[in-house]
């Protein structure tokens, strides 16, 4: 590699102050991402949910989202999905 990159797992933590900044970490249910480009440093990331599916489980009343990490280009950095339970 020519420079040094952000490692994957930090943008995946990203995402995860993005979910406990919206529900207590206990709510969280599922947390998956799929890492689909390198992030350099520098780039500015923007970290985005977004509710596709409202559900009850177990008695739970649940959504899934689909969350993202993408750069001040518009490449996505990182996709995925969480299932948060709803209080």
């Amino acid at each position: 590699m020519p420079d040094v990159f952000a490692h994957g797992m930090l943008s995946m933590a990203w995402l995860g102050r993005l979910l406990t900044n919206w529900v207590d970490q206990p709510a969280i249910r599922g947390f998956s991402v799929r890492f689909a480009s390198i992030t350099h440093v520098g780039e500015s990331i923007t970290c985005a949910g977004k509710v596709v599916e409202k559900f009850e489980q177990g008695g739970e009343r649940c959504v899934r989202l689909e969350v993202s990490t993408t750069s001040q280009g518009g490449q996505i950095k990182l996709a995925g999905e969480a299932v948060v339970v709803l209080a």
